[in-house]
C-alpha cells in the first residue's frame, strides 16, 4: 500500500453554502493537520462535517459545529486530526460569512 503525505486543501476561503472542500477519490485519508483562521473584519462561526460517500452533509456527520472565531482567530481543529476518510467520503464546510475563515487541510492518503 502506498501512502503519500500531501496537503488536502489549499489555503482558501470556506465558502457561506456547504461545499466539499475534499474528497478521497479512490484512496483512504488520514487528516494530520486543520487550520483554520478568521482573516475577516469581524467574526464568524465555521461548521466541519466528515460525510460518508454516499451521503449528504448534516447534523449526524458534524464534527465541528458552529465554532466561532473573532477577528485574527485561528483554530487547530483537534476534533478533525486523525479522522480517517474512507474512499469516496468527503470533508465538508461552511462559514457564516463568505471571504472571512480560511482553511487549510494536510493529510496522509494511502491506495
Amino acid at each position: 500500500m502506498a501512502t503519500n503525505n500531501t496537503v488536502l486543501v489549499e489555503s482558501k476561503y470556506v465558502e457561506n453554502i456547504q461545499t466539499n472542500q475534499y474528497i478521497a477519490n479512490g484512496v483512504k485519508t488520514t487528516i494530520l493537520s486543520v487550520t483554520l483562521n478568521n482573516s475577516g473584519s469581524s467574526g464568524a462561526f465555521v461548521t466541519i462535517n466528515i460525510v460518508p460517500s454516499s451521503g449528504t452533509a448534516s447534523a449526524a456527520n458534524q464534527l465541528v459545529s458552529l465554532r466561532y472565531l473573532a477577528q485574527g482567530e485561528s483554530y487547530s481543529c483537534p476534533e478533525i486530526v486523525g479522522q480517517v476518510l474512507s474512499p469516496g467520503a468527503k470533508l465538508s464546510a461552511v462559514a457564516s460569512i463568505a471571504s472571512t475563515i480560511v482553511i487549510r487541510v494536510s493529510g496522509k492518503e494511502a491506495s
